[in-house]
């Protein structure tokens, strides 16, 4: 564990840990917001059955070259 020399330096890793606490709630909320705004179920679609079609074509090609 991490030992501290003084009151100050633990003060100031709190509000480091509290900032870095603050920076990921805001990063959480925008990419929410952002998914909620943007989101289409047509590229949810296209997404889907183009991630599932290359992993798929993935694991064919390296049954093929590694039998």
């Amino acid at each position: 564990m991490k030992r501290f020399r003084s009151l100050k330096d633990i003060e100031k890793e709190r509000y480091r840990l509290y900032l870095e606490k603050e920076l990921a709630g805001y990063k959480l909320e925008y990419f929410f917001r952002n998914t909620r705004k943007n989101f289409s179920a047509e590229n949810f679609l296209e997404n889907s059955v183009g991630n599932w079609f290359g992993r798929t074509i993935g694991r064919f090609i390296r049954k093929k070259t590694n039998p």
